[in-house]
Order: structure tokens, then C-alpha cells, then sequence
């Protein structure tokens, strides 16, 4: 049997802020009847804030943030119309993508949300060597 009890320390209440910014450009050519070939770039960029952080040790607040800027997606396609009357075509695509950070990552890691986790087994350990429960603070 696991019992475990979780608290929360800190201020319940704490700002946290994400950007996301994006800008594509493509193109399609047709080479003949048979050949068209697409092409495309996508750029991203992400930017995740938290709430002020004080320093235990000077006092100091900063704020925490991370910028990523280098979600580059290339983008290429192309497709055969084997016979050119439009009515049969072999084709394939390549992508690179990139996905958008959650804004609840920067709850967790850029704010001030400290909590504890206490776990007791039981039957308890016999041996006084092995911890009876653990703690977990972050």
C-alpha cells in the first residue's frame, strides 16, 4: 500500500506568457505536361515567460524566459503525371515540422511553483538503512 500526500508552498497565483510567431513562403512549377514540383519554407519562432523569480540567496528577481528561433520546415513535394492527361499521377511529399510548446511547460518550469511529494509504504522497511519515505522538492 502507497500512501502519498502533495503540498503546494508557494503563491498559488503567477503570471506566465507565450508568443508564437511564424511566416511561410512556397511555390509551385510545372515542368511540362508531367512534372510539378512544390517547394516551401517555414520559419517559427516561440518565446515562453514566466512569473519573477526571487533569489534565496541575493534577493535579486529576474525573470525567467526561454526564445526559440530556430523552427526552420523545409517543405517539398512533387508529382508525375505519367501519361499527362491529368488523370493519373505518382507523387510524394517531404515535411519538417515543428510543434508549439504548450504555455502549461511554463507553469511548471518558468514560474515560482514549488511543492513537495511524501510517499510511505507500508509495511514499513525492517531494515533502518533503507528510507521509509522520500521526498521530492522542486
Amino acid at each position: 500500500m502507497l500512501l502519498q500526500n502533495r503540498g503546494f508552498f508557494s503563491t498559488p497565483n503567477f503570471n506566465t506568457y507565450g508568443r508564437y510567431h511564424s511566416a511561410y513562403v512556397g511555390d509551385s512549377w510545372a515542368i511540362g505536361r508531367h512534372i510539378v514540383v512544390n517547394a516551401g519554407y517555414r520559419w517559427e519562432q516561440q518565446m515562453l515567460q514566466g512569473s519573477n523569480y526571487t533569489n534565496a540567496l541575493t534577493g535579486q528577481k529576474t525573470q525567467v524566459h526561454y526564445t526559440f528561433t530556430d523552427n526552420w520546415s523545409p517543405r517539398f513535394g512533387l508529382a508525375i503525371d505519367p501519361l499527362g492527361d491529368r488523370k493519373t499521377k505518382i507523387y510524394g511529399n517531404y515535411a519538417r515540422t515543428s510543434y508549439a510548446i504548450p504555455l502549461d511547460l511554463a507553469i511548471r518550469s518558468l514560474s515560482n511553483e514549488e511543492d513537495a511529494e511524501f510517499a510511505f509504504f507500508q509495511p514499513p522497511f525492517t531494515d533502518p538503512r533503507l528510507a521509509q519515505f522520500r521526498v521530492l522538492a522542486n
